[in-house]
């Protein structure tokens, strides 16, 4: 636990941030770090159980399907993720719980703190992207509407092979965590869901709960290629 005296910061941080969880005011947590050594963008989140981790994955998938340096394959979701020990992971936290270690992480120590589900670390390489996602053109009812966004807030992408990040690489990485979000609860009048396979939301939501289930029916503990899981590799 964190003390005014001596961690005056964290501490604060976390009263504002429990306070508004009191009031039901909390709806997501988001701290946001550079890395130095895995390339792209992608997220530390918590592992959860049964429809809350659908919920949880489902948002890493949504930013995948809107921003071209968005790893999907490189997120962690691990409960080992959550419990690990490293001196060399930037997301741990010196001097909280008696050692450096991801408990002492905002992301899983305000999880428990609050039980909310949408609590994460967004990584983003200082340097370069592994690979780059396709992103499809944006929807909308208006022909010549979505042709002007489609020219300016919402470009679609082919390309492949990754490029070195400037400041409007990690300007957008910023904008498709909010997209995401309004993919999410379904407010997104310039959402590029339907021209993805998933068509929809719910379809994405559905493809995550597939993937989830037949990852528990596994046996083995390796990542699947899938649903990330984290695994040794994952270790910074």
């Amino acid at each position: 636990e964190p003390t005014v005296e001596e961690h005056p910061t964290i501490w604060a941080a976390r009263q504002v941030v429990c306070h508004y969880a009191s009031l039901n005011l909390l709806d997501m947590y988001i701290d946001l770090h550079a890395h130095a050594n895995k390339r792209g963008c992608f997220v530390f989140g918590n592992a959860l159980d049964g429809p809350e981790q659908v919920e949880n994955v489902l948002l890493a998938k949504l930013m995948a399907l809107n921003c071209s340096h968005f790893e999907f394959n490189a997120c962690d979701f691990s409960e080992k993720g959550m419990m690990a020990k490293d001196k060399r992971n930037p997301e741990c936290t010196k001097g909280i719980g008696g050692g450096i270690k991801q408990e002492g992480s905002g992301r899983v120590a305000l999880y428990r703190a609050t039980g909310t589900t949408h609590i994460y670390t967004c990584e983003s390489n200082y340097n370069t992207s592994r690979i780059l996602n396709i992103i499809h053109p944006i929807k909308t009812k208006d022909e010549k509407e979505e042709k002007t966004v489609a020219r300016g807030a919402s470009p679609p992408s082919r390309a492949r092979d990754p490029t070195k990040f400037d400041v409007e690489a990690f300007a957008s990485m910023g904008r498709t965590l909010v997209v995401a979000v309004l993919d999410l609860r379904e407010a997104n009048p310039w959402s590029r869901l339907p021209n993805t396979e998933f068509r929809t939301v719910a379809g994405v939501r559905s493809w995550v709960g597939a993937c989830l289930r037949a990852q528990g029916s596994k046996k083995e503990t390796r990542r699947s290629s899938y649903i990330p899981r984290g695994g040794d590799d994952d270790d910074e």
